[in-house]
């Protein structure tokens, strides 16, 4: 445990996982995804520690999956999704989405089994497009934007 506590990630005790998701534009208006090794692409989002506050852990998540910083404006809504852990665990993982603008460069700090994940921007309709193609239903949150 560090001094943000425990990661609320669930276990065969405690099936119920929460993180958060970040979407921020650059002034170019494209949106970060993050592509993972096998062309999978994502949302950034980072799990929640039990003492840490949404809009830290939403700040922490930019800097780690992206290396920015960003200034939290909108809530976007959630998506509940269900997964089984390496040891069987059926997990159910709540991700709170949240708009926030683009700030300064900061040096990126992604954990260990991030390490090759790769933040890329692109056109909004075009993330949307990449998230439906490998059947990320996140599609449905960068959607949202389109009506702010």
């Amino acid at each position: 445990m560090n001094n943000l506590g425990f990661q609320i990630r669930g276990d065969l005790n405690n099936p119920f996982h929460l993180s958060v998701g970040v979407v921020t534009q650059d002034k170019a208006n494209r949106v970060a995804l993050i592509k993972k090794k096998n062309d999978y692409f994502t949302i950034p989002r980072e799990t929640i520690y039990s003492l840490e506050n949404i809009e830290d852990a939403l700040k922490r998540c930019a800097i780690e999956e992206l290396g920015i910083e960003v200034y939290i404006d909108e809530f976007l809504g959630s998506l509940i999704t269900h997964f089984k852990r390496l040891d069987g665990a059926d997990i159910e993982k709540t991700t709170i989405y949240f708009f926030a603008r683009k700030g300064s460069d900061k040096k990126r700090n992604p954990e260990i089994d991030e390490i090759d994940d790769k933040a890329v921007w692109v056109n909004l309709r075009k993330a949307i497009h990449k998230l439906r193609d490998c059947k990320n239903p996140e599609d449905k949150i960068l959607e949202r934007i389109l009506i702010l």
